[in-house]
């Protein structure tokens, strides 16, 4: 039996230069429905569309139901006062997963092949082969196991690297050795030669690697960030990467974006910085997952992505 719905009118919040893009896409795949570009005093609706929505929205729209959020990550929403009715629903992958895997790729083999330091040789004019390490000589840890992390875990071991995961409750993976909540952090931090950090933000995860936790780290291990910058103490992941207990990073995500272009971390010739790319949303097969929910929204049946209100992921 199909939900009761008030009308058939859906706000539309993404200011950019893609937003035209997003609602001709959107209006093809949904053409029961009228998709409304939300301003100030938009009429009621019972769904909302949106990226970094304004609290006003939510404030004068008190009977939404569900939010679809475009992203993966809700942290930034979740500093808003929300409708305690409403769902929110974020984007599991839409593409992301993908390039998730191919920014890992890239980044875990700029260290484990000796990249950076190819790189200042070709500078100084020096040519000094290395010896390559064999894949399986690498640990590589993963903070977070969800859809993203689970891809890019899957892709990294069935290169030859041994992986680790940690998340915050109980996981299971085919030849991954898996780590969980704060009693087995330490314990995965230890063997990370490599870490990559996919965990989503929260009032539980800011700053979870602080000075302590990126000491608990081999020295040497390399630090690769593509989920949000908080989730890192950037004064201690500097002094770190400064005292030379970190070889690296490769940065996708900062505390304050953009970084400062006078900030330390972009003086140190150990690391790379990208603008918050590492996986960006693909608007046809985000379209393609929202009208899905959307469709199975109307005839009752369970949503994808459904954010937990306690746990806010």
């Amino acid at each position: 039996m199909g939900r009761l719905i008030t009308n058939q009118r859906i706000l539309f919040h993404h200011p950019s230069a893609q937003e035209g893009a997003w609602l001709r896409a959107l209006s093809e795949a949904l053409p029961d429905w009228e998709l409304v570009k939300w301003q100030p005093g938009e009429a009621a609706a019972d769904l909302a569309i949106a990226w970094a929505p304004p609290q006003q929205l939510l404030d004068e729209q008190p009977g939404l139901k569900v939010m679809f959020h475009l992203g993966a990550g809700v942290d930034a929403l979740w500093s808003l006062r929300r409708p305690p009715q409403m769902q929110v629903v974020r984007l599991e992958d839409a593409g992301m997963a993908e390039q998730m895997v191919d920014y890992a790729l890239y980044a875990v083999t700029r260290h484990t092949r000796d990249f950076t330091n190819y790189e200042q040789d070709w500078r100084a004019g020096s040519w000094t082969p290395r010896r390559v390490r064999p894949n399986h000589e690498w640990q590589i840890g993963i903070m977070g196991y969800g859809a993203l992390g689970a891809r890019v875990a899957a892709v990294l071991q069935s290169r030859g690297y041994g992986v680790h995961a940690w998340s915050r409750s109980p996981k299971h993976g085919t030849g991954v050795v898996h780590h969980h909540g704060m009693g087995g952090l330490a314990a995965f931090l230890q063997q990370a030669h490599v870490l990559i950090v996919l965990l989503p933000l929260t009032a539980d995860t800011r700053h979870l690697l602080n000075a302590d936790r990126l000491a608990q780290l081999p020295k040497g291990a390399y630090f690769i960030n593509m989920a949000r910058g908080a989730l890192v103490d950037t004064d201690a992941l500097a002094q770190a990467l400064t005292s030379g207990h970190l070889a690296g990073a490769v940065l996708d995500v900062f505390e304050q974006e953009p970084l400062s272009p006078a900030h330390p971390l972009r003086q140190m010739p150990n690391v790379i910085g990208t603008p918050h790319i590492a996986a960006q949303t693909w608007i046809p097969e985000a379209v393609q997952s929202i009208a899905g929910n959307i469709r199975a929204w109307q005839d009752n049946n369970p949503l994808h992505g459904v954010v937990d209100p306690l746990r806010a992921y």
